[in-house]
């Protein structure tokens, strides 16, 4: 087959042109290289593959159109920090730490995914973006490389760096290298969502200007609510147990205080351009995982390679009356990309399209299948490449199962999600409440995203027969969880801190 780098593009213009004659480099003996990109904050409807509005994703629809694509992918929570724990854990976020945000982190005794390529013979790298993704979360434990770039940096520090590590270990004989496992990850469709360069504004007609304020600085989308800018709402800070200074995600929900008269109502047009900016990003992320997948050609690489195009959270963008990711999960915020492919799959997985609903908890046992070997005990998830190969016992997941940090839970069928919101997960009461409550006073909310996508409508008075059965199947899932209790200790000056602000 021929090389895949001349579809890799920036900004539209071919970066590699390769002629249908070149030889295609030897291949390694073994299984494959398995490469993890993670593109923080993507939202799969404003991709090019995922029929988002601006041109933002050339690279990614290239690849999309020689890989196997889930449409039905998401992500195990509304936040980085947990969404990327189930993916290097392959469990849900009540099981790994306790259902406390500023407490939850990655113990030492969990058994990530890279531990495990290492002990399969795998040399393992991550390159991110620092953040809510670093070393002081617990997920670096299994890489013999951790690189944290800038914090909410981008993939344009990350790519180099990655490459590099991949020039000096190969050599000049990829073939005779062992196998790696790489996990590379950027911040490019987080907020703040003004870009430089080429990304500054390349979608939307006549932008409105005054809009630059609210997206020139990281925090000003934040005190957007229900599509009104409250200047000077305040956004509290607190400390998280891993000491990282972070916002408090409980902010959200004390923004949302009736009586407010110190906003300003913004124009359709306004926060349609902010979603400009945010795909400029998407664009950015694009062009830099193109260049990351050009740079694998180069090397020799790309025939031995498995590439996996995951996120771990969307963006609201107002859509549910918030611009940023943890005060809502619906699709808007959990909907991601899952795009299996590379030099190293095969040709019947090839520009396929498959209905199956996946989620984070599948990425550990997919690439531990890849890797020719079995995922550990205790897995949630199932492989991926034996659903594909029609080898699975259960082909089709009917449901995937959420955690929200600001103690929701939600249940996502291939047509329906059904969401409850009740108050902090670590009340003892919320089995009894998930289960009990009656649906409609207010704590559960049913949305139809195949006639609904964007989760607008409420349907939950008329639909409560489906709704029960939802309810029954999360009540079940929670009740069944092994939940942890690990958490990091706080230090007396960060529970002073919390106590100040109202905590205990």
């Amino acid at each position: 087959m021929n090389s895949f780098a001349s579809r890799w593009t920036v900004l539209g213009a071919t970066m590699l042109a390769v002629t249908a004659c070149e030889p295609e480099p030897p291949r390694r003996a073994g299984p494959p290289n398995v490469v993890v990109i993670s593109v923080d904050g993507l939202r799969v409807d404003r991709t090019g593959f995922g029929g988002g509005p601006n041109p933002s994703t050339p690279n990614l629809d290239a690849l999309v159109a020689d890989s196997v694509w889930f449409p039905r992918a998401f992500s195990q929570s509304n936040e980085s920090l947990l969404s990327h724990a189930s993916l290097f854990t392959g469990r849900y976020p009540l099981e790994i730490s306790v259902p406390d945000y500023l407490r939850f982190t990655v113990e030492p005794d969990a058994l990530t995914l890279a531990e495990v390529m290492q002990q399969l013979g795998y040399d393992t790298g991550a390159f991110i973006s620092e953040g809510h993704v670093g070393a002081g979360f617990g997920l670096a434990q299994g890489f013999d490389l951790f690189f944290e770039g800038d914090r909410w940096g981008s993939l344009q520090e990350t790519v180099p760096v990655a490459l590099t590590w991949l020039e000096q270990r190969i050599g000049t004989d990829a073939t005779q290298a062992p196998p790696f496992f790489m996990f590379l990850h950027g911040y490019d469709c987080h907020r703040s969502y003004m870009h430089g360069g080429p990304f500054h504004e390349p979608f939307g007609d006549n932008p409105p200007r005054k809009s630059h304020r609210l997206i020139r600085t990281f925090n000003s989308t934040e005190k957007i609510i229900d599509g009104v800018y409250y200047p000077d709402l305040e956004l509290d800070r607190t400390w998280h147990a891993s000491g990282m200074r972070i916002l408090d995600p409980h902010a959200y929900s004390r923004a949302m205080v009736q009586g407010r008269t110190d906003g300003v109502h913004l124009k359709p047009e306004t926060l349609d351009h902010i979603r400009d900016h945010y795909d400029s990003g998407v664009l950015a992320a694009d062009t830099y995982v193109g260049l990351f997948l050009e740079g694998l050609d180069h090397m020799g690489l790309w025939q031995d390679t498995v590439v996996i195009i995951i996120s771990d959270h969307g963006e609201d963008l107002q859509h549910h009356g918030f611009t940023n990711h943890r005060a809502v999960i619906q699709d808007s915020t959990t909907r991601v990309p899952m795009i299996i492919g590379g030099g190293a799959i095969p040709d019947a997985w090839r520009g396929t399209v498959r209905d199956e609903v996946v989620d984070a908890v599948d990425l550990v046992p997919t690439v531990t299948a890849l890797a020719e070997a079995v995922a550990p005990a205790g897995v949630r998830g199932r492989s991926l490449v034996a659903v594909l190969n029609g080898t699975a016992d259960v082909v089709t997941k009917d449901l995937s199962f959420q955690t929200g940090v600001l103690g929701q839970l939600s249940v996502r069928s291939a047509t329906h999600r059904l969401v409850f919101a009740s108050g902090p997960l670590s009340d003892p009461n919320t089995a009894t409440t998930l289960r009990e409550a009656p649906l409609d006073g207010g704590a559960f909310a049913l949305y139809h995203t195949a006639e609904d996508p964007l989760e607008q409508a409420n349907i939950i008075t008329r639909e409560p027969k489906l709704a029960a059965e939802l309810r029954d199947q999360l009540s079940a899932w929670y009740a069944a969880l092994e939940r942890s209790s690990d958490a990091r200790p706080l230090t007396p000056e960060q529970r002073k801190l919390l106590q100040d602000g109202g905590y205990w």
